[in-house]
């Protein structure tokens, strides 16, 4: 009864709003990436789920982590704009939490008018959809989406994910919040996007921020190693990608900072000879932070449930 309720709240407010309109964003082209970065694609295709919608009746598929997605009748475009017939694919990736996002290397970061910032994040997204391999569009209002919350929080707007060669992802907001209807259980809001939509709002610390640097054993590099600050406080996680060989660091640098105070969680996975190494250290953020941490082997499926448990 819930679902009913949301949906029919949705769709009492697309009747007076226009719904999310971003251009769509399937991501990179081919590129090639390095074989540790090579296993985020391959989680990602891992946390894939696919559907079949027919385009004239419309129809509603529900991921498995509870996000639901509604689509009217004749929802989808063609690129040329005429209304497509016939059944179309749907994919659609959930990464709710910190362990979603560390698995498929998606940070929250956010960009606050040129200036980067951690995201406090209510869940992550990717919509695509297809027909015979061909991308298809959304109509105006095409679809409603929900995307579950235990504590829905009224900051909460609606962002929008441009990803680089490599997989780092970034975010957008969408124009006057993108419409976000918070609901008991939920996230709602209706949409004509596809690509990466993320429920997230910028924090307004006020206090003192850092920069954080990373110093790692010499044999890793940028290549075979991966850093990220998970933020448990905020359902957060970014990457920690500015790396110099000459006193092996990683560093966020002029990227971006966080409130000195805050809790944090260093991880990082290093794919070294065919060995994987992981690092799991938990600190509060000082000013001018640089953390050394110290590796242990691995395998990928202990690094997941490591931090399944973050």
């Amino acid at each position: 009864m819930k679902t009913k309720h949301l949906i029919l709240s949705m769709i009492t407010v697309a009747l007076v709003i226009v719904a999310c309109n971003k251009e769509t964003n399937y991501g990179p082209g081919p590129a090639t990436l390095s074989p540790l970065r090579q296993i985020f694609e391959n989680n990602l295709a891992a946390a894939t789920q696919a559907f079949t919608v027919n385009a004239s009746t419309g129809g509603m598929v529900q991921g498995l982590d509870g996000t639901t997605v509604v689509f009217i009748p004749n929802a989808f475009r063609y690129a040329n704009g005429t209304v497509v017939t016939g059944n179309v694919q749907v994919e659609l990736v959930e990464a709710l939490t910190i362990a979603d996002m560390l698995f498929l290397n998606k940070q929250a970061l956010g960009n606050d008018n040129g200036t980067l910032k951690p995201l406090t994040s209510g869940g992550q997204i990717r919509l695509t959809a297809s027909q015979s391999g061909q991308p298809v569009k959304l109509a105006p209002g095409g679809s409603y989406v929900q995307i579950p919350s235990a504590n829905p929080d009224p900051q909460m707007e609606l962002f929008s994910g441009t990803v680089d060669a490599d997989g780092t992802i970034l975010w957008d907001p969408f124009d006057g919040g993108g419409n976000l209807v918070i609901d008991s259980g939920a996230y709602a809001f209706p949409n004509d996007s596809l690509g990466w939509i993320n429920c997230d709002y910028f924090g307004n610390w006020g206090g003192p921020l850092t920069t954080i640097t990373v110093t790692v054993p010499q044999v890793h590099n940028d290549q075979n190693t991966i850093v990220w600050v998970v933020f448990p406080s905020i359902n957060s996680m970014t990457n920690i990608g500015g790396y110099d060989a000459g006193p092996s660091t990683f560093a966020t640098g002029t990227s971006y900072a966080a409130p000195v105070g805050m809790g944090v969680t260093l991880v990082s996975l290093a794919l070294i000879n065919g060995d994987y190494y992981s690092s799991f250290t938990n600190s509060t953020l000082v000013a001018g932070h640089n953390e050394t941490i110290a590796y242990q082997p691995t395998t990928l499926a202990q690094f997941n449930a490591d931090c399944q448990a973050l």
